[in-house]
């Protein structure tokens, strides 16, 4: 894979030949739609909705169903990952396999994988107190990505917060006061 440096970290972006490779070690066979897929996914750093998986594959003649039976299979051999959008869409991002999780921003929807966890001590103790066989685990964490820290840009979630709060008591949404005076 073809490491491609951006101001606030690495983009795995693969080749035809490299996503063959990629689906052959994983015991796939390497058909034009998982390929395509992965492809797109490699080129999109902040992921993409399945309704825009679509779309674009569609342009290529895959359709509908063939993108969600690749979307579930790649997602089940963890080559990509569901990730929890800013806009509140689940957005799927090309992953590494192992035991990695999710940083996304919620300014501009980046995701990147880091392997640091540490829970396994967490899993432990709650096997122990509760009984239950733990199996694993899901991690994702979110904040501003360098650029949009150093942008000044704010999530999304805080800019309504930050909106509602910067209203009067009893003033709409559109400014007008809501109680009748002007």
């Amino acid at each position: 894979m073809t490491n491609t440096m951006e101001p606030y970290g690495y983009i795995q972006k693969t080749t035809g030949e490299e996503t063959r490779h990629l689906l052959d070690t994983n015991g796939l066979k390497a058909t034009a739609p998982r390929i395509a897929l992965v492809e797109l996914l490699s080129a999109s750093p902040r992921g993409l909705s399945v309704a825009e998986i679509v779309a674009s594959l569609s342009k290529e003649g895959i359709g509908q169903a063939t993108v969600y039976r690749a979307v579930a299979l790649l997602e089940k051999r963890n080559l990509i990952k569901c990730v929890h959008g800013s806009d509140g869409e689940h957005r799927y991002v090309r992953w590494s396999s192992g035991h990695v999780h999710a940083l996304v921003c919620r300014s501009c929807g980046r995701a990147e994988s880091f392997e640091a966890c540490g829970l396994e001590v967490l899993e432990k103790l709650l096997a122990a107190q509760t009984g239950y066989v733990i199996e694993g685990h899901h991690v994702e964490v979110y904040g501003l990505c360098p650029v949009c820290a150093l942008r000044g840009r704010i999530a999304p979630s805080q800019e309504a917060k930050g909106a509602r709060r910067g209203r009067s008591e009893g003033e709409s949404e559109s400014g007008n006061n809501a109680l009748g005076a002007s």
